[in-house]
């Protein structure tokens, strides 16, 4: 008894000054020769390797493997959605009015990175103190959450060019509003309201200036950036002329406007014209080969007279001319 008293301290020394320790087989057969009651041995090689111990820590050959949580404060989570990762993975869905958490799976000591995977509906979080290397339970990470702020959308402005403005009293309108006056002088505009990205324009004339007739070219689009392109060029009233295709070749005599027609007329056949808006023309027959040298618009009715004759032919509408026009005394 005397004998088995001392191996067996003998064990237990080797066991704590090389933590982690197992029973070898030459030690086996020792305790064998020394002991033939086996009993003491099973006992001493599970104190060695654990077995019937309280000791929580893992053990291996190389000694034991601490492990720790990682965890930290959340602040401003009013909604659900949050979700966590350490190491990008162990995923953590964090509760909405949460104030803690702590991932669920300990790391052994080392490295840890806590990121936020998916953002809670309408708050934006941030992480703070998430990196480091784990020595010890770790709880000062911090999880601050604030409301999502909107992007705005971007807004651009909408101008221009300007000739030829040598007058006063000329206002541009953009989309029917937002009046811009324009001064005489001004070689180039602005509009005091910008438009959002992708925001139709239209800039029109909405009263000419004093004398002038000023016309808008590259005027629509859609705004994407800001925009200069838009030209505008006023010229004095009749100052700038554009031809145009009347239906036969005559010795045009005379015109004139009324009733929201032009009417022209020749002074040396049956032939006239008329037209809408002065760019498209329309052939239209007077009653007689005659000198027609002049029309005009009056209480309704068109009149057109000749010269040697007393030959006059009227219309109501330019289209149905007959003669006379009106009896004379």
């Amino acid at each position: 008894m005397k004998t088995k008293m001392k191996l067996f301290s003998m064990i237990i020394l080797i066991c704590i000054n090389s933590i982690g320790c197992i029973v070898t087989e030459s030690t086996r057969g020792l305790w064998a020769k020394k002991e033939k009651d086996n009993s003491l041995l099973d006992f001493a090689s599970g104190f060695i390797t654990g077995r019937g111990s309280s000791q929580s820590s893992v053990t291996t050959n190389a000694g034991t493997v601490a492990t720790y949580t990682i965890g930290g404060t959340v602040t401003g989570l009013t909604a659900a959605g949050l979700v966590l990762q350490n190491n990008a993975g162990d995923d953590l869905t964090v509760a909405s009015g949460a104030t803690t958490f702590t991932f669920s799976t300990a790391i052994a000591s080392g490295a840890y990175a806590v990121t936020v995977k998916t953002q809670p509906t309408g708050l934006t979080c941030t992480v703070s103190t998430g990196t480091g290397t784990a020595s010890a339970n770790v709880n000062n990470i911090g999880v601050a959450c604030l409301p999502t702020v909107a992007t705005a959308l971007a807004t651009y402005t909408i101008g221009g060019t300007i000739t030829g403005l040598t007058a006063s009293g000329l206002v541009l309108q953009n989309n029917a509003g937002n009046d811009l006056t324009v001064a005489s002088g001004a070689a180039s505009f602005t509009f005091s309201t910008a438009v959002a990205s992708g925001t139709a324009y239209a800039i029109t004339v909405k009263t000419q200036p004093t004398g002038l007739i000023c016309t808008v070219t590259s005027g629509t689009g859609s705004a994407t950036a800001n925009v200069t392109s838009v030209s505008l060029t006023c010229d004095s009233i009749g100052s700038s002329w554009t031809a145009r295709t009347l239906p036969s070749s005559q010795s045009w005599n005379s015109v004139t406007y009324g009733n929201g027609v032009f009417v022209a007329v020749t002074p040396s056949s049956t032939v006239a014209a008329t037209s809408p808006d002065g760019i498209t023309w329309t052939a239209r027959t007077l009653p007689s080969s005659q000198s027609w040298n002049a029309v005009t618009y009056g209480n309704g009715v068109f009149v057109a007279v000749g010269g040697g004759s007393t030959v006059a032919a009227s219309s109501p509408n330019a289209v149905n001319l007959r003669s006379p026009a009106i009896n004379y005394i």
